[in-house]
């Protein structure tokens, strides 16, 4: 837990790490996540220490992978409608907008999925 880092001497940014690597692996956050699936990540944990260390930020890499796509970020989806090649994808926004595009790629977390039971395209 945030509490446990802390008291073991882990700064902020150490526990902000842990808490992003945690949500990725178990789509929560610290505050969320369970003594037991810390425990179970630990005994298959393979990758020694040199996991995730970065020679930049990662807004970097971000930068450089979406070079000349246009990414919109905060733009909450509430319908996906896929057309084939004809006419691509429509995206109709929770403000109303209306995105046109030939491809979209669409992320979820994975935690609603699994309340949800799915994702319904």
């Amino acid at each position: 837990s945030r509490f446990s880092m802390h008291l073991q001497g882990a700064s902020a940014r150490q526990i902000a790490v842990a808490d992003a690597c945690y949500a990725n692996d178990f789509a929560c956050g610290l505050s969320q996540l369970g003594l037991r699936e810390m425990v179970e990540e630990n005994r298959r944990w393979d990758s020694g220490e040199t996991y995730l260390v970065a020679d930049r930020c990662i807004s970097k890499l971000i930068d450089h992978l979406s070079q000349g796509i246009n990414v919109r970020t905060g733009c909450p989806v509430t319908t996906v409608e896929y057309g084939g090649p004809d006419w691509g994808v429509r995206l109709h926004c929770a403000d109303g907008r209306i995105l046109r595009c030939q491809r979209a790629i669409i992320t979820v977390p994975l935690k609603p999925l699994q309340v949800w039971g799915g994702c319904h395209m």
